[in-house]
């Protein structure tokens, strides 16, 4: 299901003189031709309204911070060894692993990627490939 247009100037406008009036939601529902839950929320977060809220947990990570972790991890973990031995990133599609800059920086330094879907129960980190 799809999401309604944002209410426009005008109709806020109306709402708001309809509500002082003393209109019941139903009405003004009625007259503006929109859901008594649009009407409801506006009136509620006349502030808010029509900014976009944050859909869950925010990241813990960006871009960035994955790409500056696999760059430490690659640098200290094999040169330490001493070998130069590719590596392969388990990609699962998250988002930060999916970045343009993370994918580019997989690319310059010769990282190889495999295929991890989220949540496999095929796939345990465990066990050899």
């Amino acid at each position: 299901m799809s999401r309604a247009f944002t209410l426009s100037l005008h109709e806020k406008g109306l709402i708001k003189v309809l509500s002082t009036i003393g209109y019941t939601l139903k009405r003004i529902a009625d007259v503006v031709k929109r859901s008594r839950k649009a009407i409801m929320n506006f009136l509620c977060h006349q502030e808010e309204h029509g900014t976009k809220k944050s859909s869950g947990r925010p990241s813990k990570l960006n871009g960035r911070e994955i790409k500056e972790i696999l760059r430490t991890a690659s640098n200290n973990t094999i040169s330490i060894v001493g070998i130069r031995v590719s590596f392969t990133f388990q990609q699962d599609n998250a988002t930060i692993h999916v970045s343009r800059s993370t994918n580019t920086w997989l690319e310059d330094n010769d990282v190889g990627t495999t295929d991890w879907p989220s949540r496999s129960p095929d796939l345990n980190p465990m066990e050899d490939l």
